[in-house]
């Protein structure tokens, strides 16, 4: 398990990335987009439909949403 100066490492540097979405279209901030597929990378996934799945796993675990 990463531990929590990572996290938020990992959480600042994704808060730095300019979120050029529309703002009607958000449905989630894009530093907790970046994060997961990042954690989903680092815990192997490979493919959308893989960041997807851990994604769905991993919103409850960390309180992302």
């Amino acid at each position: 398990m990463l531990n929590m100066k990572l996290k938020n490492k990992l959480f600042i540097f994704a808060q730095t990335i300019p979120d050029f979405r529309l703002n009607r279209k958000k449905l989630h901030p894009s530093e907790n987009i970046v994060f997961i597929t990042i954690l989903a990378v680092i815990c192997g996934a490979e493919t959308w439909e893989e960041m997807k799945i851990t994604a769905l796993l991993s919103v409850s675990f960390w309180k992302l949403s």
